[in-house]
């Protein structure tokens, strides 16, 4: 072997060897890693002047980061809110009880597709919502076209207002219903007009 290749041969040995040191991991290998806490933004840096009397800490100690608003508590590895879930059976309403107004919960989704074929389309959806007025399921049931559609189109718009009753809702709580001063869920049929 040639003294060139061997200088070359040393160098690119050295090189492996330093960038496994400062790859390996700090500290001794039976000490457990110390997590962090989150990331701060830092917008600008303050600077520094010749004679400040603060001490300057030693480079391997972290300094503990203080909030900016000393009176509100740092909240640290807070879970998130479990969300609101509730297991009761739903009460079907008919016309006998007093009806939440639903249509405040409900979009205008017409279907684009169906504007040269269809003015009016009326979609029967069974809804249930729970106490805490989330949507539980929209379930379309049927489909009525009080005008004439075209026997060539009737069944692409039929798939179309089932799609368009089924993404009615769901997308905004809906009102409640009261039964002795208390929410509880409800399932009730909704017949949704779409007019164009």
């Amino acid at each position: 072997m040639s003294k060139r290749n061997l200088i070359i041969l040393l160098l690119l040995t050295a090189g492996i060897v330093a960038a496994i040191l400062l790859l390996k991991p700090c500290g001794a290998a039976g000490e457990k890693a110390v997590v962090a806490p989150a990331p701060v933004p830092i917008t600008a840096v303050p600077p520094v002047a010749k004679n400040a009397t603060d001490p300057v800490a030693p480079a391997g100690k972290p300094q503990p980061v203080e909030p900016k608003d000393k009176s509100a508590p740092v909240e640290k590895n807070v879970p998130p809110a479990p969300a609101e879930i509730d297991t009761a059976p739903p009460v079907t309403l008919t016309g006998s009880e007093e009806i939440p107004n639903v249509a405040k919960c409900a979009i205008a989704n017409f279907p684009p597709e169906a504007k040269p074929h269809v003015k009016i389309a009326i979609v029967t959806v069974r809804l249930v919502v729970d106490k805490y007025g989330n949507v539980r399921s929209d379930t379309p049931l049927e489909v009525e076209f009080p005008q004439e559609v075209a026997e060539d189109v009737l069944p692409a718009m039929r798939k179309l207002f089932i799609k368009a009753g089924g993404r009615a809702f769901g997308a905004k709580k809906c009102p409640p219903h009261v039964v002795n001063g208390q929410n509880v869920g409800y399932a009730i049929e909704v017949p949704l007009q779409y007019k164009h």
